[in-house]
């Protein structure tokens, strides 16, 4: 039930990550990376579990016994998701970029 929502688990309370994105090659040599915010909402499970999710990416996804646990398992499944989805389509022209996951 929604009033009975833990305070340290409530959907409201979520962390704020930040997801540094850099252009690769020799087209923008001096381009700073630039942060860009994601938010990850924690919610109970079943009894014992908290659920985590990444906002706006519902393929992201996961649960751990503790909210540190189900921390570090939703910014592992965000890397996993992003790894599935590189170089899918047929893009007649691509650019890499490289995104790193700060913990």
């Amino acid at each position: 039930m929604p009033g009975e929502v833990p305070d340290e688990i409530a959907p409201a309370d979520h962390a704020r990550n930040f997801v540094m994105i850099g252009l690769l090659g020799p087209s923008m040599p001096n381009l700073a990376p630039q942060p860009i915010s994601i938010s990850i909402v924690y919610e109970p499970a079943e009894p014992g579990w908290v659920q985590a999710r990444i906002e706006g990416i519902p393929e992201v996804i996961t649960a751990g016994r503790t909210k540190d646990e189900a921390r570090e398992l939703v910014l592992d499944a965000l890397r996993e998701y992003l790894l599935s989805i590189r170089g899918n389509g047929d893009a007649v022209d691509r650019e890499l970029l490289d995104l790193q996951i700060a913990h």
